[in-house]
């Protein structure tokens, strides 16, 4: 028994590679409902009927032999080892199969040893094992160079069945297991009328080198061509939309396939252990791609999965030495099976990934070309430590490394003030750790994100701004940032994590961000004479602020809180200088400062006088 036997093998192998349990609903459509009641027909004869699908029915004359199977749908698959849904199996002679039907089941006709006629109707898509052993099938004469069809249908192809074969004009469907084991088969010539390649239909075909599946063919079976060894090319339709489990298990030879944007589905194992594959081009239909669906593809460098793929089974390209990777933008995270280490070396991340975890891309020493887009708003620390890029010097900008809008990190010698680049949006989880030289950054409005410890135990660190734009700011940011003092816009929510985070803060308004600023002039004074301070003062229009004056020496030179500076009379006095410092405080608490000199000078008369009476009766 040729498929069953397939199917028992191929249920053991799942078993095995998956180590699953076959749910007990795979037999249960062995339990059928049956009329035990004889019922009339049309002819008044006694008939029995029965169900053999959801809304499928049966009924078989006994005076005629004649089953027929009625409904709206596929029939039940059945266990070979038991029988299948008819007591009558023996007697029946012909089976009419109605339209609205669209399968006929697995063993439906096991032991009907007197069929001899059967009509399916155009409904049918899907047709498994079920004429095997029959009066039918045994019946030689129905066999057409050792192929048998039922009407449109290919049924079967005996093993002798070698070189170059041309199905029949006219077919819609090769049935499950039709050529399965015909290791002579070379190639086959599908007409355009085929719309279905059962499952397993050229399993085991080991001398087959190509096929082409015309364009009406909508699904290619679970095992379809598994173990076509020699198999080096296959072109799949726009039509298709299926791609059936182990569909092209261990097809050595093929090189390269391209998958059109029809496919909505690659199924588990689907191109498994096909080593002589070098590159896939997965279609903007496809929305998953099953578990080990090019897993053992050893020679699998190349892919670029199309936008609609939104899930990857974790080890659906493990083992695959991939160099270069293009990511659709429907997945939401890094596929661990799409990371070689030891390969790698171009990656284009995907617009649907929001963040990049750690170590990633951790030592792959061979990547050389990373691309991240902006709906990236994560990225752990280490998840490019080591790689090919990273280690690349010129890739380095003043000690920072940017990919590019996202600021990676930060060498430790970094120092003195730095100015994020303009057009960032993220800094990276530890970006600035431990750069301990680092004393003031300017954070462009561009940034969304203050990743994890981005700027932990930056100890010199005195002033940054944070700016309206961010919504982010990781745990322990600033933390061990010694009298450092932030300032947050009010309408960021940055200020709600900042609080917390082992810094001073300050809440500010939007406004409060223009510069306020001061400036005053050094003045020449003559000995006891006085003159009044003048500051330029720029501030917001309509802020309040309050000036305060202090002088270095006020026993030499005084300054009042109008500004007004006096020189005063002391004992012994020359002439000399004065610092005044002019200070201004607005009502949103920013302070500035600025300072002038105050030189006083003798007048001749007074250099005379002093000189004349030696400073004694100095008035």
């Amino acid at each position: 028994m040729r498929k069953t036997t397939t199917k028992l093998l191929a249920l053991i192998l799942t078993l095995v590679m998956v180590l699953g349990i076959a749910p007990t609903a795979a037999f249960a459509q062995d339990e059928v409902i049956e009329h035990t009641t004889p019922v009339s027909v049309g002819d008044n004869t006694l008939a029995a009927t029965g169900q053999c699908g959801e809304n499928v029915y049966w009924t078989f004359n006994s005076s005629t032999g004649a089953l027929t199977i009625s409904g709206k749908g596929e029939m039940y698959d059945y266990n070979f080892i038991g029988s299948g849904p008819f007591q009558y199996n023996s007697s029946i002679k012909s089976v009419t199969i109605e339209s609205g039907v669209t399968s006929i089941g697995s063993c439906a006709f096991y032991k009907c040893i007197s069929l001899t006629s059967v009509t399916i109707p155009d409904s049918v898509t899907s047709i498994g094992d079920a004429f095997y052993g029959t009066g039918y099938y045994n019946d030689e004469s129905n066999w057409e160079n050792d192929v048998l069809y039922i009407g449109n249908y290919l049924i079967d192809a005996k093993t002798s069945v070698g070189g170059h074969y041309s199905i029949k004009d006219g077919t819609i469907l090769i049935a499950d297991d039709a050529f399965r084991d015909c290791s002579s088969i070379t190639s086959v010539t599908i007409p355009d009328s085929v719309t279905s390649i059962g499952d397993s239909a050229f399993s085991g075909c080991s001398s087959l080198t190509s096929v082409t599946i015309p364009d009406r063919v909508m699904s290619i079976g679970d095992y379809a061509f598994y173990g076509c060894s020699s198999l080096t090319s296959i072109t799949i339709p726009d039509s298709v939309t299926s791609i059936g489990d182990y569909a092209f298990y261990w097809c050595s030879n093929l090189t390269s396939v391209d998958i059109p944007d029809s496919v909505t589905s690659i199924g588990d194992y689907a191109f498994y252990g096909c080593s002589g594959l070098t590159s896939v081009t997965i279609g903007n239909s496809v929305t998953s791609i099953g578990g080990r669906a090019f897993s053992g593809c050893t020679g699998l460098t190349s892919v670029t999965i199309g936008n609609s793929v939104t899930g990857i089974d974790y080890n659906a390209f493990s083992g695959c030495p991939l160099k270069n990777v293009v990511m659709g933008n429907g997945l939401t995270s890094i596929p661990s099976s799409l990371i070689n280490k030891n390969t790698l070396e171009t990656f284009v991340i995907g617009s649907g990934v929001s963040a990049i975890g750690n170590n990633t891309f951790k030592d792959c020493t061979g990547l050389t070309s990373i691309t991240i887009p902006d709906s990236v708003t994560s990225i752990d620390d280490g998840a490019f430590k080591d790689t090919a890029y990273y280690n690349n010097s010129s890739n380095w900008e003043n000690d920072v490394l940017y990919i590019g809008n996202h600021l990676i990190d930060a060498k430790t010698s970094i120092s003195g003030s730095y100015s994020i680049k303009g057009g960032t949006i993220l800094i990276a989880d530890r970006a600035f750790e431990g750069c301990s030289s680092l004393t003031n950054v300017t954070i462009p409005n561009s940034v969304t994100s203050i990743g994890y410890r981005a700027f932990y135990e930056c100890k010199k660190l005195t002033s940054i701004t944070i700016p309206d734009s961010v919504t982010t700011i990781g745990e322990y940011a600033f933390f061990g940032c010694n009298g450092l003092t932030i300032i947050c816009i009010e309408d960021s929510h940055a200020h709600s994590y900042a609080r917390y985070h082992g810094f001073s803060f300050r809440l500010v308004g939007q406004e409060e961000m223009i510069p306020l600023s001061v400036s005053i002039g050094d003045i020449s004074l003559g000995y006891k004479s006085s003159a009044v301070i003048t500051p330029k003062i720029d501030a917001v229009d309509g802020a309040k602020y309050d000036v305060t004056y202090s002088s270095s020496n006020p026993s030499a030179v005084s300054v009042d809180n109008s500004g007004r500076v006096t020189s005063n009379k002391t004992f012994g006095f020359t002439p000399g200088s004065t610092v005044i410092t002019c200070t201004v405080t607005d009502s949103n608490g920013n302070t500035v400062t600025d300072t002038c000199t105050v030189t006083v000078q003798f007048s001749a008369i007074q250099w005379i006088i002093k000189i004349v009476l030696f400073g004694w009766i100095w008035y």
